[in-house]
């Protein structure tokens, strides 16, 4: 009886090119997807956080009008030297404000018109709200940050918009800002500002809180922002 013979054919080199080509397309599409999906995770996180710092600043700005809305009159009361300095540097029109939507975040601050010092802006020091300013203009017993006085504070924002604080005056490097609740030295404000107009009838004021950063993977600047309006009690 004859046998009949086997014989095993391997796989052609073509076999294996076009194996190891669907093998590195997939791959790929899988690390897009990876990394769209991470980008998705990032931008919703920095989104959050940027919304907890507006409203920290809006909270803040609410804190200090209802404390001096209890005795309006009297310049010894509680927060009436701190209000005062707030709406003391009130723009008279919105005419004067930054834009909301700047091509480029850094605009805001630089020298170019539009910026954020010539549009009075300021930002509170949520972690160490003080009823008066007192006699030292430092930035760091003030519970008021004026960017026309202290510019290097503000900043453009190289994360999402945020406060970072410092243990110290004396200790501002980068080893020691931290976002840890014990730290209530403000260090920089980036990419956040406040700015407000007096109400042509002088009853009112309204608080701009804008943010301006560039998310991930984007080119054009993502910016937020509140409106807050609080009353003049004596009207």
């Amino acid at each position: 009886m004859k046998k009949k013979l086997v014989t095993k054919r391997g796989d052609t080199l073509l076999e294996v090119v076009l194996a190891f080509s669907i093998f590195s397309l997939v791959m790929t599409l899988a690390i897009v997807t990876m990394n769209s999906s991470l980008s998705r995770l990032e931008g919703a996180l920095e989104l959050s956080l940027t919304r907890t710092e507006i409203d920290a600043q809006a909270e803040a700005l609410r804190f200090v009008h209802n404390a001096y809305v209890r005795n309006p009159n009297d310049e010894e009361g509680t927060y009436y030297q701190l209000w005062s300095a707030i709406t003391g540097q009130a723009n008279e029109s919105m005419t004067a404000l930054p834009t909301f939507q700047p091509s480029d975040c850094r605009t805001l601050y630089s020298d170019q018109p539009g910026n954020i010092y010539g549009a009075k802006a300021f930002i509170l020091n949520a972690r160490n709200i003080k009823p008066r300013q007192g006699t030292d203009a430092s930035k760091w017993t003030e519970s008021l940050i004026k960017a026309e006085i202290d510019g290097e504070i503000f900043k453009p924002s190289d994360l999402y918009a945020r406060l970072v604080y410092a243990v110290s005056p004396d200790e501002t490097n980068e080893d020691v800002l931290q976002e840890v609740e014990d730290f209530t030295e403000l260090a920089r404000a980036e990419g956040i500002y406040v700015t407000e107009v007096r109400g042509s009838d002088k009853t009112f004021w309204d608080f701009y809180i804008y943010t301006c950063f560039n998310q991930p993977g984007t080119v054009i600047p993502t910016t937020i922002g509140t409106t807050v309006r609080l009353y003049d009690p004596d009207f």
